[in-house]
Order: C-alpha cells, then sequence, then structure tokens
C-alpha cells in the first residue's frame, strides 16, 4: 500500500486534520521546488565560472602567443636594426677612404710639374676630370 492511504482511510473525515496534512505536504512541496531552484542555481553558477575559467585561460593563451610572435618580431627588427648601423659604418668608411685617396690625388697633383706629367704620359692626364663623390668632410649621406 502506498503510503498515505493508512493514514487517509482513517483520518479522512477530520477537516483540520485535512488541512494539517494538506498544508505539511505544501510546505514539502515548496520545500523541493525550493531545493530544485538551489540546485539549479548552483549548477548554473558552476557552469558560468567554468566557462569564465575557460574564457579567461583562452584569452591568456592568445596573449602568450602575441607575445611570443611579438617578440619574434622585436627580435627581427634588431637584427634589421644593427645591419643598417654596420651599413652606416660601412658607408662612412667608404666616404673616408674616398675622401683621404681624393686628397692624396690632389697632393700628388701638386707635387708634380708640368713638366714630370710630360715626361709621364697618362699618369695625370689634363683631360682627365676627377669628380669627387664626397665633396669634403660635411658632405655626408643619410
Amino acid at each position: 500500500m502506498p503510503r498515505g492511504w493508512s493514514w487517509a482511510k482513517e483520518c479522512w473525515q477530520s477537516p483540520v486534520t485535512v488541512v494539517e496534512r494538506t498544508g505539511d505536504l505544501t510546505k514539502a512541496v515548496i520545500c523541493l521546488v525550493l531545493g530544485a531552484a538551489l540546485v539549479a542555481a548552483q549548477r548554473d553558477k558552476h557552469t558560468v565560472k567554468r566557462t569564465d575559467r575557460e574564457a579567461s585561460e583562452s584569452l591568456q593563451e592568445f596573449v602568450e602567443t602575441l607575445q611570443a610572435e611579438l617578440e619574434v618580431e622585436r627580435k627581427k627588427w634588431r637584427v634589421a636594426e644593427w645591419a643598417l648601423v654596420d651599413e652606416r659604418q660601412i658607408t662612412a668608411n667608404l666616404q673616408h677612404s674616398l675622401q683621404d685617396a681624393f686628397i692624396r690625388e690632389r697632393e700628388l697633383r701638386q707635387q708634380f710639374t708640368e713638366d714630370d706629367l710630360k715626361t709621364h704620359p697618362g699618369f695625370f692626364s689634363p683631360a682627365q676630370e676627377t669628380n669627387p663623390l664626397v665633396q669634403d668632410a660635411t658632405d655626408h649621406y643619410p
């Protein structure tokens, strides 16, 4: 026999007892509904926390990936920057060497007399005009 049948057989005629029993059952139903709502809220809260944690972890991984890519790009930039510094140094050295060569040529031309030039034809040809790439020490290229 299901629970409550024996009570119903004995107490169904008393309205006060029926009302009390109904009140008890109502309280039990309310407690069941509130308990189910509490369980659902707890599950929802855990789901939200898990979803937030997963989103946070995903974003953290994305940030770490971007930071790694940024570091690679920074290293490339540093290598390119050093290469540019080297190129500028090489250019400056070449400019100084060329300037020194033109100065030396000018000094040699001044040392030789016109007669020396006639006795050594082709050494300094008067028709040969020098056009220095570097005019003076203040002429610098970027």
